[in-house]
């Protein structure tokens, strides 16, 4: 969410000081000197517009907690806040009040939503359900409504849709998870045969185990849990096999050497939940004569937000010994 740009936009609003009614002006003096009496209005007439509230805006509170909801927002410091469960509700004399509504996003009631292959996934943002501002962010659906008897006029409510657009989510806590397993690269030097670029799939099949991912992402979770710095990072850890006709298989594990700190301690850890994949494969197989076949794959590191009231992660199991 845009805070920061829409602090401005606020800000301007509220330099208006909301509407303020036109004052009557007084009837003009009847021959006698007394007022006239206003007379009454055709049967057929248009009804009045409802007269525009008056609201004096006073200074602005930014980026403030709406009690327990997970959410910010700036608003005058005149406005009433009042927060009860899932709801926070503004209020003022002559103030059009303004409703925050949150609750878990899930799959079942978000707005905005994309298919991938077939499969619904949630996407993150804002839009409008026809009536109040929405929010779907990394755990909450969030409804922001001016209660306006028409939100799309120009120049009326701006306060309240203005705080509507500064809302933002308090960042939840994170921890580490495996996004993805990925081909890394594969080579092959001199004159290999199909026997030796057909190895690529067993080396892939060892490292994509299911109990090996899951290995790894708990070693990464874990490490990530421990040291602060790598708690906003993405990383990753390159495992390679070397074939070649005259030495044994080398076998490579390799992690991000951007992590700041000691790493050794994950470095430890993810050379062990990788050891069940290296035991699958062969340790004297050999190539064609000149030939060099190199493969590597790239397991992907980065964080999951552990929404309020999620359960925590499964502990992965531990590595074969």
């Amino acid at each position: 969410m845009r805070n920061d740009v829409l602090i401005a936009i606020l800000s301007a609003a509220l330099a208006f000081g909301g509407c303020k009614k036109k004052p009557e002006e007084p009837a003009a003096p009847g021959p006698s000197g007394s007022a006239v009496e206003p007379t009454s209005a055709p049967a057929d007439a248009t009804p009045a517009e409802p007269a525009v509230p008056e609201f004096e805006a006073g200074e602005l509170v930014v980026a403030a907690p709406l009690g327990e909801l997970g959410v910010t927002a700036s608003y005058p410091k005149n406005l009433a806040l009042k927060v009860e469960g899932t709801k926070a509700e503004l209020t003022a004399d002559g103030f059009y009040p303004v409703t925050v509504a949150v609750e878990p996003l899930t799959l079942e009631n978000a707005v905005m939503k994309v298919s991938v292959n077939g499969v619904d996934q949630l996407t993150f943002g804002s839009t409008y359900d026809g009536q109040a501002k929405v929010y779907q962010t990394s755990c909450l659906l969030v409804r922001c409504l001016v209660d306006h008897p028409n939100p799309y006029l120009g120049n009326v409510a701006d306060v309240g849709r203005a705080i509507c657009d500064s809302l933002a989510e308090i960042p939840p806590p994170t921890e580490g998870r495996l996004r993805q397993l990925r081909d890394g690269s594969y080579s092959f030097g001199g004159p290999c045969s199909d026997e030796d670029r057909a190895r690529q799939a067993p080396f892939q099949e060892a490292v994509g185990k299911p109990e090996v991912k899951d290995a790894v992402e708990r070693c990464w979770r874990e490490a990530a849990a421990v040291h602060e710095a790598w708690r906003s990072v993405e990383s990753e850890v390159r495992v390679g096999w070397r074939l070649s006709d005259d030495a044994d298989p080398v076998w490579k594990v390799e992690i991000d050497d951007d992590l700041e700190g000691d790493a050794a301690a994950f470095t430890e850890c993810t050379e062990r939940a990788l050891e069940p994949a290296l035991a699958m494969l062969p340790g004297d197989v050999r190539t064609t004569a000149d030939c060099v076949a190199s493969f590597t794959a790239v397991y992907d590191l980065d964080h999951r937000p552990v929404c309020p009231g999620a359960p925590p992660a499964e502990p992965a199991a531990a590595p074969a010994e």
